[in-house]
Parts: structure tokens; C-alpha cells; sequence
């Protein structure tokens, strides 16, 4: 759209104000900071470049389209009603208007200050402030620097769309935008902000985590500080030309940042709006769930089969129904016949329990959902409605609607600090109790329906069109405050959050993916776009994840659809394994592996309990990459390869292929396809399974079985592995069940030699320079330091524990056994290393070429 007004008033007031009739003319560009993200604005017109880490800048796209300049406004027109819904995305009636001139400057080191000049329909003036900074991390490939900019339109006139323009280079990739279930390489799609109805096998556009947040390969990110209704166009419309624009935006600020290093550069997110939390270590237990309950005695069988079938389980879920009523946090005493005793035999077992919950009140009759339940929520709704607690539609009454199978709910109105104490109230009923959590769904606010407002409005003045993303937060806020009263080490997690959001909340889930390995938008059997199975999983977690929220955990196996194939089952887990949360639950009667009527085949249970023996010995690794997100520079848990080798086309075109932590190349087969295609970037690079060692960047053809999916250690990797036999996480009183920090299961520590004149370092969550923002794990080991000079390999290891055993990849860096290790003695057979029945002694495996320990030797030469 072009201007439909004033081009030639404006192109006589430019040239008046150059003839110096209009206020002289303008000085030269303006310069605000020293070194990266030096900001140097343009006067006349007003313009803006930021230089990257590398030299280069980030700026405007060169267009003459008014649309497209740095920073551009929407105005409306009559045919536009501002009543309705307008989609950011979608072209609308009305102007794009760009700013005028410089009017006045002042500046002074990394701050500056201007008024630029905008045409009347915007405003009287743009108000800009600019701010250069730079945070506490080191310099050089670790500096990570940004410049502020925050846009305020002086009496703003008739604003309805805010747009950012920057100019894309051929081939820079382009990561993040919160939780998406598209491929994690935004660039050349649209993407929306908010959810909204959509033309999806859910009848949504599945955006249920929001982060205006964009990582490009080229070094630069941009953060837009707002939770309105907006989208982003990453080249769709063109190639060149990446924009974002937000609906009734007169106060904008966005942020453009930069650093070599691209993990410091995505961990960019965190330093700017907030660290993220971390889980209690109990949480990265595998956790397991049925998607219905029939009473107590059901959970009380399951937890009893998990022990049985050597299950390493360390959390279950009571999922929804569970209360009286929906949210009144009490439970059905039909359903669940003495719960307090049920609670406690469950925690003496070595079990954490959460809790499904929603933040709504039924006005409807939910008797019927099962026995037990009550046909009114006890007096609570009236007592919400009276006190004013709930959100309300426009004629000031609750803003009800069907939340789910048709029941009528009203949204608790957290903007109002009075009920969000008192819904932490109701929700102590249930920590109080000895709930350690909550699986919190729902929360996300539709932006519109059918193209027309929701008319929902909030204490705070604000409406949907504000609060939309951001009424999750503060939903998450008011269970925290539960847990901390009386479950200090308690978990919450949700399915929406936005920006920010990674302070409040410990985990997310992607809600209902389908239960297969589609791609989402391709096509189902129904003919309807699908919403995606293990790949939108798979896509989900690196899109988080740069996003500032480094814990995920989808359902394994999917749920929409019903109970997964044991195929999809099996393949999930074998990804879920590999990712900070295991969860293992969904639709269907469960997605337990000793359900033989669900899973017949004999592979199932065998499949099931390696990966989820796997996903616990993992434990330190994971812990330690959640930590790292949350302190310091920040560098997030996982990482898509093409952010980390941007000059890798392979790397950037897997989309199934992921890092976790700074080591680990997980490569789940999405399609189910074995043998596996996998592209290994630069260095080297140890097959986890095999041992077999391959100098990348190379193409392999790797087995990809159902229930082991290729993985690959890089050179240098330290991982740190709790013993095989661990059943949980959680302190237990049952002396037949093996908690992780008994001295009869000591830690494994998984290493691959550095290259020559390289080293290797890990750092688990009690090193002193994270243990303020990480409590310490319990494994007692809090720093591993590896060096390899060539001829002989040097381990420092700072342990509690003192007898780590070692399983070193020596293959990676000599073909030949060692000549000695000092101060130990050579055993005959690997079982007695492994098995304890030496100690200060090595083994050399003649096959595999590695060399296992106990315990880790100081020194190891060729």
C-alpha cells in the first residue's frame, strides 16, 4: 500500500526545510556508543544502523515503499472499524507512513535522545531514545552487546499498525519466535503472535508460546519489547526484506543485538527480559501420566507397576478430572478415597506428584463428567463474580465461554492482584495437601474470532488485544506463589507463556500434537492440515529454546488421535530421551509400555525402559545445560545446528537435527527412516552407540532403530552419567528402590579426548560460579577439565564422589592402546571395572577401541 495523502505536502515541506527555511539544514549522522552495536541515526529522513560484531550493520531494507522503511506506521481509514479484528499479517484499507526529519538531537556516550517528525495523522512527534549496552559477559566471541530503541508517538493520532524493517542478506537463516512447530529456520514464512483460528486439523494456528525474539546467522538478533497482536514476515513477501508489525503500538521498543558467538548471541534473550528458571532436579526424571484416572487404586497399580517393571520413574501426573468441581483443588472423594494417605504412600515410595488445573470457574452443571463431581463449583463462582475477580466481556458481567466439551467457564482476572491472592488460596488446598505441582493447560486468549474483538476486559484497563499472551504469565504466577508456601521445590508446567514467561514457568509442553510423525501443515488423512506429530516435537524444543525457555517436554507419543502405534511410541521416546523433560503420557487409555492390550509387541516395554534409563542417567548433563541458560551469559540448553554452523548448508537444512548442551548432536529419524541420513558439521565427532569416530563435515548413513536414535559426541565432551540401576530422583523410604544418591550407584563420566592442544570442560550446577542461580544436583560433582597435548590426556575432576568411573572415548584420539595410566593396574575384563570388583584399574577394549576406569585416572598416555 502506498500513501493515499500528503506525498506532495511532504515533498514540499522537505525541500522548504533543505532551502533552510524550515529549521536549517540538518547536522550530520548522529553517533550513540563505541564498538559493537554502535548506532549511527541518519537525520534526514530519520534512519538507523546498528554494526555487527563482524563489521558489518543491520538496517533498513533499501525500498521506497513506505511499507518498508526502518520504522513505519498504519493509520486508518474510514473503511477500517477500529472494533474489529485487523490481522498484522494480512493486508488492510489505510496508509503506510514513514518518519519525517531529525527535528533535535542530544547524545552522549551510549544515550541519545531525539524528536523526529511525523506526519499529523501519527502523531505530533516521535519521542525516540536510544540506548547502547553491553552485558557481564567476556570479550571478543563472548562479548554480547545491543542498542535499545524505544519509540513513543507524541498525542498519537490514528495509529493502527507499528511495523519494523530490516534488510536480509542471500543467505543468512533465521531462528526463534518462541515455540514453533514449523521447521526451526523461520525465514521465508509468516508467523504470527497470538493464537487464532486457523484452517488446522485443531481449528488453531497453534502459537501457544509467542516470542517476538528473531536469531540470525549473520550475527545480529531483534527483540520487540510486545505482547499485542502482531506477526512477523521473514521474507515471504520478499526475499530481501524481513518485517514485524504490531497492532496499536504508539509506544514501541525494540532491541538489536550482536555477538560473534552464536550461543551467546541466542542467549541474548535471557539478559534482556529475564533469566529463565530452573526445575528441581527431581523433574528431570522421567515423568508418567494417564490422560484419565480411573480412581486412587489405578495410580497406586501404576506407580506399583513402574517399580516392577525397573522403570526409572520419578514424577506422576494426576490428570484432569480429579476435583469436585473443576479448579476448586479438592479432591473427588469418590474418585479418590482418601487421597492424603494415597499422597503420602506415593512420596514414601519415591514419587512427585502434579496436578492438571485451568484458570477458570464453571457456571455450568460438570456433574455428569464423573461421579463424584458436584453440579456447582461450592459457592466459588458467586463468590468470584461478587468480589469482581473474573475478566468481563463489555456489558461488565463475566466473560464466559466453552473452555472445553461445551462447559461455560470464566477466566479468573490475574491483572487484579486481590483474586489472584485468593486463587492462591484455593490453590494451596492442594499443596497443602501434598501436591509438588501443577501441569497448568489452558490460559492462552484467542486475539479474535472471526475476525471481531473478544470485547474481554481486564482490572489492569487492559483488554485481550493487551493481555492476550500475557494473561499465562500471570496464571503461572498465581500457582507459584502456591508452591512456594508450601512445595518451595515445586514445578509448574504450562502449555502458553510469552515473552518473559521463562522466570514463571519451569517447563513447557506443546499441548496436543498429533500422535505420528507428520509435519505440521501437510496434509492428514482427513484432508486437513495437520498440527504435527514427533516432528513439530522435535521442531518445537530448538524454536524454545532460543527463545529463552531451555525446558521442554512433549507428550511421548503425541495425543491427538488417541494412543500412539507402539512404533510412534517407541520412536518418540527414543527423542524424548534426549530432551531436559521426558514425559510419557498422552491420549488414549495410556501410554504406559506394560500395557500389552495397547502395546503387544514384546519390543515395547524393553524399548521403552532404555530410553527412559537413559533420559535419568542423563541427568547431570541436563541439569548442568538448563543451569547454563539461567546464569551468566546465558547459552541456551539447545541449539539448532545451522545457528551453530551458519556456513553449513547441510547443517542448516536438518531440520530434525538438533545440539543439546555444547556436545551432543541428537538426530531423532522424524520420519521414522532407518537407515538415517545424518550430516555431521566441522570437527570430530564420536557415534554415542558405536564408539566409531568420523572427521566432519561428512554425510553418514547411520542406523536409526526404533528405540535408539543416532547421537553423536563432539570432541572435548564430558558427560557426566548417573548409574543404570538409579529407579528416581526423589528421596524414597522403600529400601528396594534405588534413589540416585546412594552410594551404590556412583556416576559414569562419558568422555571424548579434546583435539591436540584442545580442552574439554563441563560444569555441573554446584560450581561456584553458578550454584546462586542452580541449587547443586546432589551428584556431588561440580567441574570436569580435560586436555590433550598429543601424546597423553589430562583429567581434573572435582567430585564428592570419590570413585567417578570413566568411559573414555581413547578411540577418537589413538588407534593404540594405551602405554600406561599411572598409579593403576591393568584388569582382565571390563566387568570388573564396571562391576567394582577393582579398583584403581583400567581396561582396554581391543573391539571398541575405548578405555574404561575406576576411578578417573589424572593421566592417560599413548
Amino acid at each position: 500500500m502506498g500513501l493515499r495523502f500528503g506525498r506532495s505536502t511532504w515533498a514540499w515541506a522537505w525541500a522548504w526545510a533543505w532551502a533552510g527555511c524550515g529549521g536549517g539544514t540538518p547536522a550530520g549522522d548522529l553517533r550513540v556508543g563505541d564498538g559493537p552495536a554502535q548506532a549511527t541515526v541518519a537525520r534526514a529522513p530519520f534512519d538507523l544502523t546498528v554494526e555487527l560484531a563482524d563489521g558489518s550493520t543491520w538496517g533498513a531494507p533499501d525500498s521506497d515503499d513506505p511499507a518498508l522503511g526502518l520504522l513505519s506506521f498504519g493509520v486508518y481509514d474510514a473503511r477500517m472499524n477500529p472494533n474489529r479484528y485487523y490481522d498484522p499479517l494480512a493486508p488492510v484499507p489505510g496508509a503506510w507512513i514513514r518518519p519525517g526529519q531529525v527535528r533535535s538531537a542530544t547524545a552522549e556516550g551510549d544515550h541519545a535522545e531525539l524528536v523526529v517528525d511525523v506526519d499529523p495523522l501519527v502523531g505530533e512527534a516521535l519521542d525516540v531514545t536510544l540506548d547502547r549496552a553491553c552485558d557481564d559477559t567476556a570479550g571478543g566471541a563472548d562479548e554480547r552487546c545491543w542498542v535499545a530503541v524505544r519509540v513513543v508517538v507524541r498525542n498519537p493520532g490514528w495509529v493502527a499498525f507499528t511495523r519494523l524493517s530490516w534488510a536480509l542478506d542471500a543467505t543468512e537463516a533465521l531462528y526463534g519466535l518462541g515455540e514453533r512447530f514449523d521447521e526451526p529456520n523461520a525465514r521465508g514464512r509468516l508467523h504470527a503472535m497470538q493464537l487464532e483460528m486457523a484452517d488446522t486439523s485443531s481449528g488453531l494456528n497453534e502459537v501457544h508460546v509467542p516470542v517476538p525474539w528473531v536469531v540470525s546467522t549473520r550475527g545480529y538478533a531483534v527483540l520487540v519489547e510486545d505482547t499485542r497482536p502482531g506477526g512477523f514476515d521473514l521474507g515471504a513477501a520478499s526475499a530481501t526484506v524481513a518485517s514485524t508489525t504490531f497492532a496499536g503500538a504508539t509506544e514501541f521498543t525494540f532491541h538489536v543485538v550482536t555477538a560473534a558467538d552464536p550461543w551467546v548471541l541466542a542467549g541474548g534473550i535471557t539478559a534482556l527480559t529475564g533469566r529463565p528458571r530452573v526445575p528441581p532436579g527431581w523433574a528431570f526424571g522421567p515423568q508418567l501420566w494417564r490422560n484419565e484416572l480411573d480412581d486412587g487404586a489405578e495410580l497406586l497399580a501404576d506407580a506399583a507397576a513402574i517399580r516392577t517393571h525397573d522403570l526409572p520413574v520419578s514424577v506422576l501426573w494426576i490428570d484432569n478430572p480429579w476435583q469436585t468441581a473443576y479448579n476448586d483443588f479438592t479432591f473427588n472423594p469418590v474418585q479418590f478415597p482418601g487421597a492424603p494417605a494415597m499422597l503420602d504412600q506415593l512420596h514414601d515410595a519415591g514419587y512427585k506428584l502434579l496436578a492438571w488445573s485451568t484458570p477458570y470457574l464453571d457456571s455450568s452443571d460438570d456433574s455428569g463428567v464423573r461421579e463424584g463431581m458436584s453440579p456447582d463449583t461450592g459457592g466459588l463462582f458467586e463468590e468470584a463474580r461478587d468480589r469482581g475477580f473474573f475478566a468481563l466481556n463489555t456489558s461488565g458481567t463475566p466473560w464466559e465461554y466453552p473452555w472445553t466439551s461445551g462447559k461455560m467457564g470464566a477466566s479468573i482476572d490475574f491483572t487484579n492482584a486481590e483474586a489472584g491472592g485468593w486463587w492462591t488460596g484455593l490453590a494451596r488446598r492442594a499443596t497443602g495437601l501434598g501436591i509438588d505441582g501443577f501441569k497448568l493447560d489452558y490460559g492462552e486468549l484467542l486475539a479474535s474470532i472471526v475476525g471481531s474483538r473478544l470485547g474481554v476486559r481486564f482490572a489492569d484497563g487492559t483488554t485481550e488485544a493487551e493481555t492476550h499472551a500475557r494473561y499465562s504469565i500471570l496464571y503461572h504466577r498465581a500457582y507459584r506463589a502456591a508452591l512456594e508456601a508450601d512445595r518451595p521445590d515445586g514445578f509448574v508446567i504450562g502449555r502458553g507463556s510469552t515473552l518473559g514467561g521463562q522466570a514463571d514457568v519451569d517447563c513447557v509442553w506443546p499441548g496436543d500434537l498429533d500422535n505420528d510423525l507428520s509435519y505440521a501443515g501437510e496434509a492428514n488423512a482427513e484432508g486437513e492440515a495437520a498440527v504435527g506429530g514427533l516432528p513439530a516435537a522435535v521442531h518445537a524444543l530448538q524454536s524454545l529454546a532460543v527463545s529463552g525457555f531451555p525446558t521442554f517436554g512433549s507428550d511421548t507419543g503425541g495425543y491427538r488421535g488417541g494412543a500412539p502405534t507402539s512404533e510412534v511410541l517407541v520412536r518418540w521416546g527414543a527423542h524424548t530421551a534426549w530432551t531436559p523433560v521426558m514425559q510419557v503420557g498422552g491420549a488414549g487409555n495410556s501410554h504406559n509400555p506394560w500395557d500389552t492390550e495397547l502395546y503387544p509387541e514384546d519390543w515395547v516395554l524393553p524399548a521403552m525402559r532404555r530410553s527412559m534409563k537413559l533420559h535419568q542417567r542423563l541427568f547431570p548433563y541436563l541439569y548442568a545445560a538448563v543451569c547454563a541458560a539461567a546464569h551468566g551469559a546465558g547459552p541456551p540448553s539447545v541449539m539448532p545446528l545451522g545457528l551453530v554452523w551458519p556456513d553449513d548448508a547441510a547443517a542448516v537444512a536438518d531440520d530434525c537435527a538438533y545440539l543439546l548442551g555444547r556436545d551432543v548432536l541428537v538426530a531423532p529419524g522424524c520420519r521414522g527412516q532407518d537407515p538415517r541420513r545424518v550430516h555431521l558439521p566441522e570437527g570430530t565427532w564420536v557415534d554415542w552407540w558405536s564408539g566409531d569416530v568420523h572427521a566432519g563435515p561428512v554425510d553418514l548413513d547411520v542406523a536409526n532403530p526404533r528405540d535408539a536414535a543416532p547421537v553423536f559426541l563432539r570432541a572435548g565432551a564430558v558427560v557426566p552419567l548417573l548409574a543404570a540401576e538409579v529407579d528416581t530422583l526423589v528421596p524414597t523410604t522403600d529400601g528396594t528402590t534405588v534413589h540416585a544418591w546412594t552410594r551404590r550407584a556412583p556416576l559414569t563420566l562419558r568422555v571424548v579426548p579434546p583435539a591436540t592442544d584442545g580442552e574439554g570442560r563441563w560444569r555441573g550446577a554446584g560450581h561456584a560460579d553458578t550454584v546462586a542461580r542452580c541449587p547443586d544436583d546432589g551428584s556431588g560433582l561440580t567441574e570436569v577439565r580435560t586436555a590433550w597435548d598429543g601424546d597423553c590426556l589430562t583429567l581434573e575432576v572435582a567430585s564428592n564422589d570419590p570413585a567417578p568411573r570413566l568411559e573414555l572415548d581413547w578411540q577418537a584420539a589413538s588407534a593404540a592402546a594405551p602405554s600406561s595410566v599411572p598409579g593403576f593396574t591393568a584388569a582382565a575384563a571390563v566387568e570388573d571395572v564396571l562391576g567394582g570388583t577393582c579398583s584403581d584399574c583400567w581396561f582396554h577394549d581391543d573391539v571398541t577401541g575405548k578405555l574404561f576406569a575406576v576411578p578417573a585416572p589424572g593421566r592417560i598416555c599413548r
